[in-house]
């Protein structure tokens, strides 16, 4: 069957078109760009060094480490911000006293601070065509998936204004 002109030109066209899209199909991609960290560190395991129980005194803590991210006594349940779920948890003081030994127990001038260091990350990723790269991400900054890296108790004696004891742990 013989085409005409018209219909010729046509089926090249598509033919060329379909070769060029199934060629900008096999040169395109994607792949993953570097992980960004923030970190928002309140304290950090070089800090836990600087305190020194029985010498330590609350002012210096204070200078230190700043405000607490909670604080409780014997008698008063604590608010506990988690960022990983962006919920917060009330917790008996039982639940803090429970790592320290005390002789008599905790009494009225035991005050527990507790401190979070937070880190956050986030990946982003990058799209590729044959004619340059279109990059995508980081993501904005509510994409950072936060976790809490570092956690510190710090019993101090209210009244005689010195640290106790500390516990920490590293997630």
């Amino acid at each position: 069957m013989k085409h005409t002109g018209a219909i010729s030109r046509m089926l090249l066209i598509l033919r060329w078109g379909t070769l060029l899209l199934v060629f900008i199909v096999l040169m395109s991609g994607c792949g993953p760009t570097t992980s960004i960290t923030k970190w928002d560190p309140q304290f950090s395991e070089k800090d836990l060094l600087t305190i020194v129980p029985g010498e330590t005194t609350k002012k210096e803590l204070l200078g230190l480490l700043g405000p607490p991210a909670a604080m409780t006594r014997k008698d008063m349940n604590s608010m506990i911000f988690d960022p990983q779920t962006g919920t917060t948890t009330l917790l008996p003081p039982e639940s803090f006293f429970e790592m320290f030994s005390l002789e008599n127990g905790p009494g009225m001038e035991h005050v527990i601070y507790y401190y979070q260091s937070i880190k956050a990350s986030q990946h982003g990723f990058f799209i590729y065509f044959f004619f340059g790269i279109v990059p995508y991400g980081p993501a904005p900054i509510e994409k950072y998936k936060p976790r809490v890296d570092l956690e510190l108790w710090v019993l101090i004696d209210n009244e005689k204004g010195i640290v106790i004891d500390y516990a920490y742990k590293q997630n």
